[in-house]
């Protein structure tokens, strides 16, 4: 089978689970074999038959799953991943905002100055 999206895996380890031998193989190699024999249509029924002509020239080696505590790592190293590019994320989001809170009040401070400058205009009790 090719490795491709995310169901490869479970299937992979559903058939080995029930004694099939598993060859998993990168999709291009699949399509350079493809290319090899001038291979162009695109439909389930060819690229099947296409992945068996490939298993039967190449004959890929047989997969089997990792063990458990290599899948726990991957799992935990995959998370990590993820929560540094949240980290991230949110570290570029705050700096944005930061530099607009920052402009705000600059700003506001601007508009406090120019009407406390006209402040005697309007008489105390207006203004404050």
């Amino acid at each position: 089978m090719e490795a491709t999206g995310i169901y490869w895996k479970s299937l992979a380890k559903y058939l080995y689970d029930y004694g099939y031998k598993v060859s998993v193989v990168n999709p291009a190699r699949i399509k350079g074999f493809a290319i090899s024999k001038l291979s162009c249509a695109k439909t389930d029924k060819a690229d099947s038959v296409l992945i068996a002509d490939f298993c039967e020239a190449m004959k890929p080696e047989a997969w089997y799953p990792q063990p458990l505590y290599i899948q726990e790592l991957q799992q935990l190293v995959n998370r990590l991943n993820v929560l540094i590019n949240h980290k991230t994320q949110e570290t570029n989001r705050l700096e944005g905002a930061s530099k607009a809170i920052a402009n705000n009040i600059q700003i506001y401070k601007i508009i406090i100055s120019f009407l406390d400058s006209y402040h005697g205009i309007f008489g105390d009790d207006k203004l404050g």
